[in-house]
């Protein structure tokens, strides 16, 4: 699909790009996303933010932290989708230090962020004595 649309340029609008990022998200061809990504010139914060949910379903963690890290606003859907991305891969020791890095300077907590911070130390060893 997105080689007709680079064919005739339409990828170069981002508007059409983060549309087809979406799509391939949501019809689980991530390496078609990746593919895409890789192609692209410039971004905005749904194609990142896209781009961490493909890079952490696929496993592919440490390219999800990578875009997450070299974001340069960072909004809340990007947090929510590292916080979640974490968690789902087994890091819930990162997903708790990027918790903690969010709920110190920037915007208020929203509900979803506070669930995955809940389900992220129920992921943490305890004894009960």
């Amino acid at each position: 699909m997105h080689d007709h649309a680079f064919k005739i340029g339409a990828t170069r609008d981002i508007v059409v790009s983060s549309a087809l990022l979406d799509a391939y998200s949501k019809c689980q061809h991530p390496h078609e996303a990746c593919k895409l990504f890789g192609e692209l010139k410039a971004y905005d914060a749904i194609s990142l933010n896209t781009m961490i949910t493909v890079y952490c379903n696929c496993g592919r963690i440490e390219n999800a932290k990578w875009i997450f890290n070299t974001m340069p606003k960072k909004t809340r859907i990007s947090w929510n989708s590292i916080l979640v991305g974490l968690t789902q891969n087994a890091c819930p020791s990162d997903a708790l230090d990027a918790f903690c890095s969010l709920a110190v300077p920037r915007e208020p907590l929203d509900a979803a962020t506070v669930a995955e911070a809940i389900i992220v130390i129920t992921l943490f060893p305890y004894d009960i004595a």
